[in-house]
């Protein structure tokens, strides 16, 4: 019975002094299970769907998630990776029961089609278009010289003649000014924008998770209709600001001319509280900027933006009258999900 208790009380003595040599030779041994956390970094290496790039974000995380796990067999909870990938923004195209107005209506006539020229092929010859023709590429071209001043953005409805078959058809097709040349526009499609976004993803034990989609931007054109949000905004608030029903020097947004007035002579003139007057041209133009980017932020991001990103970059493209220089200008915003609000990131700058 003596020899069992001394080799118990051996055993304890060899087991607690065992664990102060752990404790002191072996750093982080406190009983407690090493974990495997991993923090990577990388491009996405997985099967992108057919189109070469995500457009779902459930899609890709799946898509993270099964390439991560082919690449990390064992890790632990709280592992967390940044991977490149191609992702595809979409902006909605009208409705099939919303109505387009273009900004010009014109339908081609015999002048015109003979302008294009008259040989054997070209629209002049009978005056139409067939098959064998590039239409748009004649179109852009007189759309280019009957509108040589047209803004970005601006659209134009054309009606011509068309020949196939043995009838005679009067289609009418769409076109954009990107503020030099003309190009064909389906307002009814969607429109995609494909950037390199960084997915930030963790790891729960089980799955890999996406937290995040970092980066790439999306690309929003002020048109009359928002400019009538800043318009009717100064309209019910300050009304004193108004020039007329379809102009106002607080944000200087005109529905008349689609555009930013940021005329300094144009503002001095209309400038109720006298706070214009003494301001260089300099000092003008940066209350001009803070002005536009709080209407922004404030009227206009809000009601085009209903689910925002905080990963994305929202930039704004408008067209300015006078000020800088006439033309189109970007600002680009981030929304801060802590604050719930946009916050304007950069800009002004001219596109």
């Amino acid at each position: 019975m003596k020899r069992i208790n001394i080799f118990s009380l051996l055993m304890t003595v060899l087991f607690m002094a065992g664990c102060d040599y752990n404790d002191k030779y072996f750093d982080g041994y406190d009983g407690n299970e090493i974990k495997d956390i991993v923090q990577y970094e990388g491009v996405y290496a997985g099967t992108y769907p057919e189109i070469g790039y995500f457009t779902d974000k459930s899609l890709l995380e799946t898509g993270v998630d099964k390439m991560l796990k082919d690449t990390f067999k064992y890790v632990d909870a709280g592992s967390t990776a940044k991977i490149a990938i191609r992702y595809g923004d979409i902006t909605p195209g009208l409705s099939a029961t919303d109505m387009f107005a273009a900004d010009y209506n014109y339908t081609l006539e015999k002048a015109d089609y003979n302008a294009m020229g008259e040989a054997s092929g070209e629209p002049g010859r009978y005056d139409n278009f067939d098959s064998y023709m590039d239409i748009n590429h004649y179109i852009s071209i007189f759309l280019k010289n009957r509108y040589p001043y047209a803004l970005a953005n601006k659209t134009a409805a054309v009606t011509y003649t068309y020949y196939a078959s043995g009838a005679t058809t009067t289609p009418l097709r769409i076109y954009k000014s990107d503020g030099s040349d003309w190009h064909f526009f389906d307002p009814y499609a969607d429109v995609v924008e494909v950037s390199t976004k960084t997915a930030e993803m963790a790891f729960n034990g089980t799955d890999w998770k996406l937290q995040r989609l970092l980066g790439g931007s999306l690309k929003i054109t002020i048109q009359t209709e928002e400019l009538a949000l800043l318009v009717d905004w100064v309209k019910a608030h300050k009304p004193e600001y108004m020039k007329d029903e379809k102009n106002e020097f607080y944000y200087g947004a005109s529905t008349q001319h689609g555009n930013i007035n940021n005329s300094y002579s144009n503002w001095k003139s209309n400038d109720p509280h006298k706070e214009y007057a003494g301001k260089s041209d300099s000092e003008l133009q940066a209350l001009m900027d803070e002005r536009l980017a709080s209407g922004l932020i404030e009227l206009v991001l809000p009601q085009l933006i209903t689910k925002p990103d905080s990963g994305m970059s929202y930039n704004v493209v408008y067209a300015i009258y006078g000020g800088r220089g006439r033309g189109n200008y970007v600002m680009s915003f981030m929304y801060n999900e802590e604050k719930k609000s946009f916050e304007l990131a950069a800009g002004p700058v001219m596109q």
